[in-house]
């Protein structure tokens, strides 16, 4: 409600899908879990989740179903951030390349760029997927790997996914799925997975302008790669089309990838790591973290109490 600028938000709830008989006691014991810590989370049937998502597969089992559940357009967030920021007095520079931290006295004062050197009594590195490359320049050595994912959008269709969805192999990539009893990893990896190399992240969720993003294939490349592949969108393609086959004639717009970056145990760090050296990176789950994060590192910045136990991300 603090941004002035407008930003596409949807709370449509979302929904996890699963199309196989024997998936259904570990959905059913992960919805009874979130129920117990206060979610408004449902299991659907067949034809609830066909009423939800349109084009979905026709032999869809059922759904975990959360109406708490929202989804952000980033890219206009992103935006709503930075002219919030900016009327706050920020100057934000874009397009600025830093190639190493600038030290005195083993304290770390200011970065090298290719406009020139930026001083301050303390630095914020916030840099995602490219730190562990901008702190190896550096000689420092922080474990924060990535994770390449890769996305189609359609060219806009007429509404019909309301909810953000994800498919059954995406269950394996949370723990509060794999940390149940009755957990079976063999039960939620696909043909397609073993075929093509990648982890899917299955998922479809269509933008307010009737585009829907589908994807997403998933590999961790040695360095921040951009770009998709052929074998990545092939992959991405037969998935879409196994489990959406209403979208399977829809015009594709454009295609992409994006990197995340992650940590040994998906926690971000978010700690001063060195003299005048703040980090906050590594979040591989960031749509709530990120807020979060930017709230303890002011509390950081102005040296007080962070407002929760930072043990975890130390």
């Amino acid at each position: 409600r603090a941004l002035r600028a407008p930003f596409e938000f949807r709370a449509d709830g979302g929904l996890i899908y699963f199309h196989d008989e024997r998936q259904a006691p570990i959905f059913k014991e992960f919805v009874a879990a979130r129920q117990a810590d206060g979610l408004d989370m449902t299991l659907l049937g067949n034809k609830e989740v066909r009423d939800l998502v349109g084009p979905i597969r026709e032999d869809v089992v059922g759904a975990s179903y959360c109406a708490e559940d929202a989804q952000i357009n980033t890219p206009t967030v992103v935006a709503a951030l930075a002219a919030g920021a900016r009327a706050e007095g920020a100057d934000l520079r874009e397009g600025v390349t830093v190639s190493r931290l600038i030290f005195s006295g083993g304290r770390i004062i200011g970065v090298e760029t290719n406009e020139g050197n930026f001083f301050a009594d303390k630095v914020v590195i916030a840099s995602g997927a490219w730190t562990e490359k901008l702190m190896r320049a550096s000689g420092l050595e922080v474990p924060i790997g990535r994770e390449r994912l890769q996305v189609m959008a359609t060219k806009p269709l007429p509404m019909q996914i309301k909810p953000v969805v994800y498919g059954p192999t995406a269950a394996k990539a949370y723990g509060l799925f794999r940390n149940l009893p009755s957990w079976d990893d063999e039960l939620f990896r696909s043909k397609i997975e073993e075929e093509s190399g990648y982890e899917m992240l299955t998922l479809a969720a269509q933008r307010a302008n009737g585009e829907i993003l589908i994807g997403c294939p998933m590999d961790y490349p040695s360095e921040v790669d951009l770009f998709p592949t052929l074998d990545g969108l092939k992959g991405l393609a037969g998935d879409i089309i196994t489990d959406f086959p209403g979208v399977k004639k829809a015009g594709i717009d454009r295609v992409w990838a994006g990197v995340l970056p992650f940590t040994s145990d998906l926690v971000p760090v978010i700690d001063e790591i060195a003299p005048g050296l703040v980090m906050a990176a590594g979040h591989v789950f960031g749509n709530s973290a990120g807020p979060m994060t930017g709230k303890l590192i002011s509390q950081i910045l102005t040296e007080r109490e962070p407002e929760i136990d930072m043990t975890e991300v130390r």
